[in-house]
């Protein structure tokens, strides 16, 4: 509880302008009224978000490892590789900050390597 919310519930329960006080020291009518309605001057949590994991280095070391064997490997293969708990986003992270790129693999024809095309 803070120190001026206990003050404006003390001067409500005494019968005296509650929010006439509280626009003396500085606090919002609204937020004073929120705080007699309630009842408690506690404040609501703030900031959210899920809890994320962090990446801890084993999970960095992994990554690595699997890349050494397999530099083919995908981001959908990395992501089983610490099954599924870093999102494609982290590892590109990770592989970013290890100044490791990746490049999308695809099949071309082999028509297309020819000499005649080439040329």
């Amino acid at each position: 509880m803070t120190k001026q919310g206990m003050l404006i519930i003390n001067e409500h329960e005494e019968g005296r302008d509650a929010v006439e006080f509280a626009q003396r020291l500085g606090i919002k009518r609204s937020t004073a009224y929120d705080i007699i309605k309630r009842g408690t001057p506690k404040t609501k949590k703030r900031g959210g978000g899920r809890g994320r994991q962090k990446v801890t280095e084993d999970m960095k070391r992994d990554l690595m490892n699997f890349l050494e064997m397999r530099n083919d490997a995908t981001l959908n293969d990395l992501q089983e590789c610490v099954q599924g708990t870093i999102s494609k986003t982290t590892i590109c992270r990770i592989l970013d900050g290890a100044c490791i790129t990746r490049k999308q693999l695809r099949d071309e024809p082999e028509g297309r390597n020819s000499f005649e095309t080439i040329q």
